[in-house]
């Protein structure tokens, strides 16, 4: 019976030991990742800043191509990014919704028309000049990215939603048909949900 006893509190004690370490892991990793974004925040503005907004939804799987049968949705949280006494938001950050890993980040500069976008996963900062020229520009008040973050995820979740990319190139797709032996493609760049750019090219058929 003692030694019964014995086994039983040791193995809840190896439980409570396995718990811990597994709470501790998390919160640590959640910490990390809070952290890899305010140091980056903090670079880029040079100042102080403080947090909105924040939208939860869905983006599609940037792994995922945007014309698989089925496709993969990730929970992520986007929220505004104010620097001192801006009425507005200037930046927006997404992170994930589980991990609170770092995952996008955007700097939408209304005076100069500039658009500066970072993907931590792969360290690539992406500028887009002219931004006024976009099609967003007056649909979502000067690229709110909380509105088109919710018109995108309002198109997510319809029957006969386009599948757009939240992040990145899409594939080559064909435009028309072969024409004396040359195929017009084409692909698509988009920066949270937003088309920013379009790619043409020719390939043998």
């Amino acid at each position: 019976m003692k030694k019964l006893f014995q086994k039983t509190v040791l193995l809840l004690f190896s439980t409570s030991l396995l718990l811990t370490s597994c709470n501790e892991e998390s919160s640590e990793q959640n910490l990390n990742s809070k952290s890899k974004a305010d140091l980056y925040l903090r670079s880029f503005y040079k100042t102080d800043y403080h947090i909105g907004k924040s939208v939860e939804g869905r983006m599609l799987n940037s792994n995922i191509s945007a014309n698989a049968r089925t496709i993969e949705l990730e929970d992520v949280v986007l929220e505004e990014i104010f620097i001192g006494d801006d009425e507005r938001a200037r930046g927006y950050i997404v992170t994930d919704k589980a991990t609170d890993e770092f995952l996008y980040f955007v700097d939408v500069d209304r005076i100069n028309f500039k658009l500066t976008a970072y993907d931590p996963s792969v360290n690539e900062t992406i500028i887009k000049e002219n931004i006024h020229l976009l099609q967003e520009w007056a649909e979502s008040n000067q690229l709110d990215f909380v509105k088109l973050f919710e018109d995108y995820n309002q198109s997510m979740s319809t029957g006969n939603q386009e599948r757009r990319r939240f992040w990145g190139w899409t594939e080559w797709t064909k435009v028309g048909g072969c024409d004396e032996g040359w195929q017009t493609v084409m692909r698509k760049h988009y920066i949270l949900g937003v088309r920013d750019d379009i790619e043409y090219n020719e390939v043998r058929c």
